[in-house]
C-alpha cells in the first residue's frame, strides 16, 4: 500500500468514525426529547387526573416536588395466591423434590435416604425418604429435624450490569419486589441500606439493614449461631422476626387492596377483593 492510498485510508476511518459520534449524539438527543416530552405529559395528566397512586411516600413526594401532583400512597403487596409460608408437609415434599432434582441438591440427601446403588431415588420411595432439613415418621407425621442447617437465598436483580446505574437511581423512590415477595412467604430479609427502604423494612422488626460487609458478616453469624435451636432470648431474632412478618394485618394483596386502595376506588365502580372472589366462585 503506498504513502497516499494509506492516506486516504486513515482520512476515510476519521470521517468515518466522526459520522457514528454525529449519528449517536443525534439518536441521543431525540431520545432526550422524547423522554422529557415525556416528562412533561405526565407531570401535565398527572395534575388533571381523578386520582394518582404509587408505591412509595418518597415517590409521593417526588410528584408533588416536580409536578405539583396530589396522590396517595398504595404499597405493594404479594399475592397470597402466590407467595405464602409451606407448612412442615409442603416443605418437607419441596426438600425431596430438591434432593431428586439433579446432584447440585445431593447435599439435601441424608445417608438414610431411600435411594439405589446409583445414588438414585426409586420411584414411589418419596414418602419414606428423609433429608437434611425434615423426615417423616412411622405415623408419617413430618418433622422439621432439630440439626438441620440454615438456609440462605442470596437474591440480587436480573437488570444487566450496564444498567446498574439506572437501579441503583430508581433506589430513591421504589422498593424491591423481591423483599416484598418474600415476605409473603413469612421469610425474613437482610437489604443494603438505601434512601426509601425504611418504608418496607423495619431494622430489628421484619428484617435488618446493613451498610459495609462487616455488618452483614454479623447479622448472618447472628442468625446462624445456634439455629434453629437456639439457646437464648438474644439469638432467637431470626424467629421474632419470621413471627412479626406474619403478624402484619396487610401482608396479603387482598386485604391490602381492601384496606388501602379500595376505598379511593370504590366510587369508580371498582370491586373489593372480597367481591371479586365470592363472583369469580
Amino acid at each position: 500500500m503506498t504513502r497516499v492510498e494509506r492516506a486516504v485510508q486513515a482520512a476515510a476511518a476519521v470521517a468515518n468514525k466522526r459520522k457514528r459520534q454525529a449519528d449517536r449524539k443525534k439518536r441521543l438527543s431525540l431520545l432526550q426529547r422524547y423522554v422529557e416530552q415525556t416528562y412533561y405529559y405526565e407531570g401535565y395528566f398527572g395534575r388533571h387526573a381523578d386520582l394518582n397512586i404509587c408505591v412509595t411516600h418518597a415517590m409521593r413526594q417526588d410528584m408533588r416536588d416536580a409536578w405539583d401532583v396530589s396522590a396517595a400512597t398504595v404499597y405493594d403487596k404479594p399475592p397470597s395466591w402466590n407467595f405464602r409460608k409451606l407448612n412442615d408437609e409442603e416443605r418437607h415434599n419441596f426438600y425431596v423434590k430438591l434432593a431428586r432434582y439433579s446432584e447440585e441438591f445431593k447435599t439435601f440427601r441424608t445417608d438414610c435416604s431411600a435411594s439405589n446403588a446409583n445414588g438414585e431415588f426409586a420411584d414411589g420411595e418419596e414418602k419414606l425418604l428423609e433429608t437434611r432439613f425434615s423426615y417423616r415418621d412411622n405415623d408419617e407425621k413430618v418433622h422439621l429435624r432439630n440439626d438441620r442447617p440454615l438456609i440462605l437465598i442470596s437474591s440480587t436483580s436480573w437488570t444487566e450490569d450496564e444498567d446498574f446505574g439506572l437501579l441503583l437511581d430508581a433506589l430513591r423512590l421504589d422498593l424491591p419486589m423481591k423483599v416484598v415477595d418474600m415476605f409473603g412467604c413469612a421469610l425474613p430479609v437482610i437489604v443494603k441500606r438505601f434512601a426509601c427502604i425504611g418504608e418496607l423494612v423495619s431494622d430489628g422488626y421484619n428484617g435488618r439493614l446493613f451498610d459495609t460487609a462487616h455488618e452483614l458478616s454479623h447479622i448472618i453469624k447472628t442468625f446462624a449461631c445456634g439455629f434453629p435451636l437456639y439457646s437464648t432470648v438474644s439469638l432467637q431474632q431470626l424467629n421474632t422476626l419470621a413471627s412479626n412478618i406474619q403478624a402484619d394485618p396487610l401482608i396479603s394483596w387482598s386485604k391490602n387492596w381492601d384496606a388501602c386502595m379500595w376505598p379511593l376506588v370504590r366510587n369508580y365502580g371498582a370491586l373489593s377483593a372480597e367481591d371479586l372472589a365470592r363472583r369469580q366462585r
